[in-house]
């Protein structure tokens, strides 16, 4: 069948052969999975108890190096169908997943169940009071309210950021600021004491020099749309009691069981279990995965319409990446590889596809009924003006931070300073220097991102959004989360290529040497710039792979046949007639 073909039928992804979820008789199965699942969970637990005595970051380290090493070794036995050697290393890989799950997770689990309060700040409280605060009074309107309390923010911090400014400026001077412009004015007073109750309740349970974190950080920055959604809830929700803000974020938190689930059911066991280890030990979500308000709701809808396309069922997915996206922002990029290769369709054959015009518009049409939603505050369509001016100038700022994801950041940067004192006045000279350099590299590699999706099935070309992101933005690390659904699981569950192979191997590689190389806060810097040079050699593999590998296809196949094809489907695809 002709992938290209917008008549053709829907591309079937098999499994991996000697895959452990397909037993014969349905309870043999469900009998298989349970010891399975047992013995994994015993033999888990007892690594866990082996690496709890170690600091995380050697634990890490020793869950990375696994999955590095495993990779081949599935690699081989699915060339030579050997299924008993499948099943022994898929036992391997539940028992140091599960292990790895443990590892980072025990404290939440097994002890305090304390909630990040720096998340909180800002998610809980920006977004029950934005009428009040917006995208840019959190900060000033905090400071004043702790100065009618315990001074909390001024016992030992000195500075809070201005938001318009983008800048931190003393405390004394903001809060001087917002009485005389009357901030607390756009409070009632019954608003203002709540205000300051929930305040309160997160202010008492840190020490004072941690609060210092929150008030200088970059700020919220969710859409309208995120704010409207929620704030039904913070406004009933009792989270300034002992139990309520733990229930809270461990319900949200929890939200992550379920792409497991996804993952399992749209592309197997292996490769579910593969994100899982990967999205625990890497490094940008070092300490964020649980206790959070809602911190990775972008992720787990982005999972599940990877996983609902995985399956063909496009339209059903299509909801999940428009909140997704407009959630985020940088995950909406995810549909223009497949937006992109089936306009080409249209141009090649005359005809979208039904599968990607129902698609298309039904993206379009969930991203519209969102503008609307979060129109639906106090500020009126005021509030997308509002993000949008705020989310300029974090853009503008956000690549001369540290932890940074982008090609953008290694023209920010340079691999010889690598120091915390650069400032933002030196970086950003630097990007203005390289500014052509940067736009002639970013515009060749999206172009080359572009030519290799229209030349693979839409599946394939949505798994080209993460290059595509990554030559065109500069993200937070903990967005690199996405990395779980994108850079594994063609190796993982569905072709045989040592190209492929290698692009796997190389993601567990990135961890393997962020958690030996890096040496401390002093460098972090020149830490992250080896990290970004590593993603980029990843993209562009990845990119090249598809293109090389096509052309590849197609000279086989003109060989075969003694004529060129229109287009080969890949080796390894089972394709529906």
């Amino acid at each position: 069948m002709d992938s290209l073909n917008p008549a053709a039928g829907p591309v079937v992804y098999p499994r991996a052969s000697g895959d452990l979820d397909s037993p014969r008789k349905p309870l043999r199965r469900a009998l298989f999975f349970a010891l399975g699942f047992l013995g994994a969970f015993a033999i888990g637990y007892y690594v866990y108890r082996y690496l709890d005595g170690k600091p995380l970051r050697s634990a890490n380290t020793i869950l990375s190096i696994f999955g590095l090493a495993i990779l081949p070794a599935f690699w081989w036995a699915d060339r030579g169908r050997h299924g008993r050697l499948t099943a022994v290393l898929t036992f391997a890989l539940a028992t140091m997943t599960i292990a790895g799950v443990l590892t980072n997770m025990e404290r939440h689990i097994f002890h305090d169940r304390r909630p990040m309060y720096w998340n909180a700040f800002h998610y809980i409280l920006a977004t029950k009071y934005f009428d009040e605060v917006g995208y840019f009074d959190l900060y000033r309107a905090a400071a004043l309210a702790d100065d009618e309390m315990n001074k909390v923010f001024q016992a030992n911090n000195g500075t809070i950021r201005d938001m318009r400014l983008y800048k931190r400026v003393p405390i004394r001077r903001q809060i001087d600021e917002a009485r005389r412009d009357g901030l607390k004015d756009r409070f009632t007073p019954e608003r203002w004491e709540e205000f300051k109750r929930d305040l309160d309740s997160m202010l008492i349970k840190r020490s004072a020099k941690f609060w210092g974190g929150p008030i200088n950080d970059r700020g919220f920055n969710p859409s309208p749309a995120w704010l409207v959604l929620h704030r039904p809830l913070l406004n009933v929700y009792p989270f300034h009691k002992e139990w309520g803000i733990k229930d809270l974020t461990d319900a949200s938190s929890w939200m992550l069981l379920a792409v497991v689930v996804a993952f399992w059911w749209a592309l197997g066991l292996r490769y579910a279990l593969f994100a899982t280890l990967w999205f625990t030990v890497y490094f940008g979500n070092y300490g964020k995965i649980l206790g959070t308000y809602f911190g990775y709701d972008w992720f787990v809808y982005f999972a599940f319409f990877f996983a609902l396309a995985a399956k063909g069922w496009w339209k059903s997915g299509a909801p999940f990446l428009a909140y997704s996206g407009m959630m985020r922002g940088f995950t909406g990029m995810a549909a223009f590889p497949a937006a992109f290769r089936w306009l080409w369709d249209a141009v090649r054959h005359r005809a979208i596809p039904r599968q990607g015009t129902g698609y298309l518009v039904a993206v379009g049409v969930c991203c519209v009924l969102l503008l609307g939603l979060g129109s639906m505050t106090q500020r009126g369509t005021g509030a997308w003006s509002e993000w949008i001016e705020k989310i300029s100038v974090h853009s503008e700022h956000h690549p001369t931070g540290v932890k940074r994801i982008g090609l953008k950041y290694l023209f920010a940067n340079e691999y010889t300073s690598g120091k915390w004192e650069d400032s933002h006045r030196v970086m950003k000279r630097r990007l203005k220097e390289t500014k052509p350099v940067y736009r002639a590299v970013s515009f060749t590699l999206i172009a080359l991102t572009l030519l290799a999706a229209i030349r693979r099935d839409p599946l394939d070309a949505t798994i080209l959004f993460l290059p595509l992101v990554f030559f065109s933005l500069v993200i937070s690390r903990y967005y690199l989360s996405v990395g779980v659904v994108l850079l594994a699981w063609r190796s993982l569950d569905r072709g045989h290529g040592l190209g492929q192979l290698a692009s796997a191997m190389w993601v567990f590689a990135i961890p393997v040497f962020y958690y030996l190389y890096n040496p401390g806060v002093d460098t972090a810097r020149r830490t992250w710039w080896w990290v970004n040079v590593m993603l980029l050699v990843y993209c562009v593999a990845v990119v090249a792979n598809f293109l090389v590998r096509d052309a590849a296809d197609l000279y086989r196949a003109a060989k075969l046949s003694g004529e060129a094809p229109e287009q080969s489907d890949d080796e390894d695809l089972a394709v529906a007639a």
